[in-house]
């Protein structure tokens, strides 16, 4: 009650209490709580237990058993001794609560998260389908139809309804805490993981939370236990990790952020991203795309996926698809910039709006530079629409590389250099290379290697050489790129060119 603001309450192990489930008395001015009676705001509690049943207080701290009921009162037995402040939570296991999912203050305080322009809505002890139709119909009517809606699972209702919950929603939270009340408390694992499975399965995000570094709200290093509790989550995939009580009024806030952000990024280096099971979607054009752009920055050793997206349901799909490539969101939308941030792997970047496709490749190399310090012949992969402007008309790929590009192959040698071209038609041409030259050859065998002596780097338009003949000219430093394609439309004797063996491209000066 507010009598009790404050106040701790000392609850001993084989007392008994009695809870008055009435929400008029609970609010009235001289009504204070005890040890021995307790107000609830709840008027049909007492109608819906029964004897043996369990009071759960304080997110399950505290156990008491039902031992009688009259009218609005409840009489319990305490099963374990602890103290309990007001306003804590009170937990039904196994009951299937008869009350209304928005109250009047939640409805007041959806209407004025609307007028405050919040991103996300996250509700409490989602059941079913209808709950989430309910609070959208909430939103849509008072003008918050961007706003994403997070359900809380927390409850055996929830979990068993949590694919037709996870389909209307944005996404879920496994809300541990009140879950591992109202369920078994050994099952909460095995339902963490299929939530996050089944998220992912659907491109939703999935936060974890509750008690991930609970000890640090009084010690400065976390368990070892809790330590393996963050690097599951983040290696099965969840989307977020989320600290409450460690920051909320926790004595080392810091050293918990550090912690947490520590073990998530060793977790997610372990994940093996190029064998991640992603979903296809036979003849949906935009999920094949975000499928094929992760596929697509792997081979080609992408230093970045740009995305360009007003509505970001591109960028959320690539995010579901999971890469350890930096995935860039480019939009001008500033509230699906901040929504984005929840999703794994996006760099969310607020960007004027494009006025043509091509300005939006020039841009995305640009932003890429901006924020990944790329090097030359580094390749980043752009996903746009080139109807510019309209959500949902994603249709593009492209492989973008910073420089002048004039050639690509495939490399043999990790090494750089530059110089000029000449081109060798035969071995005739070849003993006219002078030393710091690039070779370009047609074909490379051991009649050419007293030619090669001193060139600084070799291109062949095959992919036919002595692998003997190629082993000694690598072994000497030299850059050697095969397989290279259309030479003579793109190179002529005397360029000035940089040959990037370490990324099989070469660059005009």
């Amino acid at each position: 009650t507010e009598q009790n603001k404050g106040a701790v309450i000392d609850l001993k192990k084989g007392a008994t209490i009695i809870f008055v489930c009435d929400s008029k008395e609970c609010g009235m001015e001289g009504t204070k709580s005890t040890g021995e009676r307790m107000y609830i705001d709840y008027d049909r509690m007492a109608s819906q237990l029964k004897i043996g049943g369990r009071i759960m207080l304080d997110d399950g701290l505290i156990a008491t058993e039902v031992i009688a009921i009259e009218g609005n009162t409840v009489k319990a037995k305490i099963l374990n001794s602890g103290k309990i402040k007001s306003r804590r939570a009170v937990n039904l296991p196994g009951v299937k609560l008869d009350i209304e999912f928005l109250t009047p203050q939640d409805i007041a305080d959806i209407k004025f998260g609307i007028t405050q322009n919040v991103d996300f809505i996250a509700l409490s002890f989602v059941r079913r389908l209808e709950d989430i139709v309910k609070a959208r119909k909430l939103l849509d009517e008072n003008g918050g139809q961007k706003i994403m809606i997070i359900a809380k699972i927390e409850n055996q209702e929830g979990v068993e309804n949590l694919d037709d919950i996870l389909r209307i929603s944005d996404g879920v939270m496994v809300a541990r805490g009140d879950m591992a009340v109202e369920v078994p408390f050994e099952q909460v694992p095995g339902i963490q993981k299929r939530m996050i499975a089944r998220g992912l399965a659907q491109g939703k995000i999935v936060i974890t939370a509750t008690q991930m570094l609970h000890s640090m709200i009084n010690e400065p290093t976390p368990t070892r236990a809790e330590v393996s509790d963050i690097y599951n989550a983040v290696e099965d995939s969840t989307s977020c990790i989320m600290l409450s009580g460690e920051t909320a009024n926790g004595s080392y806030p810091l050293e918990a952020v550090r912690t947490m952000n520590m073990v998530a990024s060793a977790a997610e280096s372990s994940i093996d991203y190029e064998q991640f099971p992603r979903p296809r979607a036979r003849g949906h054009v935009t999920t094949s795309i975000c499928r094929s752009s992760v596929e697509l920055a792997h081979q080609v050793n992408a230093k970045a996926i740009v995305v360009y997206s007003e509505s970001g349901l591109t960028a959320k799909r690539i995010s579901a698809m999971r890469t350890n490539v930096p995935i860039l969101l480019l939009s001008y939308n500033q509230q699906v910039v901040r929504q984005c941030k929840a999703m794994w792997g996006l760099q969310p970047l607020l960007q004027p709006v494009m006025q043509s496709a091509e300005e939006m490749y020039t841009s995305a190399l640009r932003v890429a530079q901006e924020q990944l310090q790329l090097e030359n012949g580094d390749n980043i992969v752009v996903v746009a629409g080139t109807v510019v402007g309209m959500s949902g008309s994603t249709n593009s790929l492209r492989v973008m590389t910073k420089g002048d590009v004039v050639l690509r192959g495939t490399s043999l040698a990790q090494h750089n250099s530059k110089g000029k071209i000449k081109i060798c038609k035969d071995v005739a041409d070849a003993r006219e290379l002078k030393t710091g030259d690039i070779a370009v050859l047609y074909r490379l065998d051991p009649e050419y290697e007293i030619a090669l002596q001193t060139v600084a780097g070799i291109l062949l338009a095959s992919n036919e050489y002595d692998q003997r003949l190629v082993e000694r000219i690598v072994h000497r430093g030299i850059p050697v790129i095969v397989d290279v394609h259309a030479i003579e439309h793109r190179v002529n004797d005397g360029m000035q060119v940089t040959v990037l063996g370490t990324k099989g491209v070469v660059l005009r000066e």
